[in-house]
């Protein structure tokens, strides 16, 4: 999703692929506002984000299905510091009766950080491959 239908460029990264205007690869995007209206969907009751930094750009692609159908929304909240206050104030323009909940997630550090060695430290003294981060910060939208 995006802010408006194109077509951009972004580098591949696993789970943190992002748009990036130097990447490599190509893809086309869409806003949901435009895919809503082409889909002709009545509602849309639920969003969940977690697109490596464009989540404000993809919620104003989405201003004019967030008014009319006030979706609960689940927000990825940490991948640009202002994040945690931008999100929820911009949301808050839209439809001033939204209210507001973070919550932090402890990151599995298995796939992200753990190569074999540690995983096997771990595992050897019994411990939980879980751990707080900076990441996983998520605005509960409702």
């Amino acid at each position: 999703m995006s802010n408006q239908e194109n077509e951009a460029s972004y580098i591949w990264a696993g789970p943190g692929s992002r748009k990036n205007p130097n990447g490599t690869l190509t893809a086309k995007f869409i806003d949901l506002d435009t895919y809503v209206l082409r889909k002709n969907l009545p509602r849309v009751d639920y969003i969940k984000l977690d697109i490596e930094g464009a989540e404000l750009d993809m919620l104003h692609g989405a201003a004019q299905t967030i008014k009319r159908c006030k979706p609960k929304m689940a927000i990825s909240a940490y991948h640009k510091r202002e994040d945690l206050w931008t999100l929820a104030n911009y949301v808050k323009s839209l439809r001033s009766d939204y209210e507001f909940k973070f919550r932090h997630y402890r990151i599995d550090c298995t796939d992200y950080l753990f190569n074999d060695k540690n995983r096997e430290t771990f595992r050897n003294f019994g411990l939980s491959y879980f751990c707080p981060s900076h990441c996983e910060c998520v605005l509960y939208c409702r």
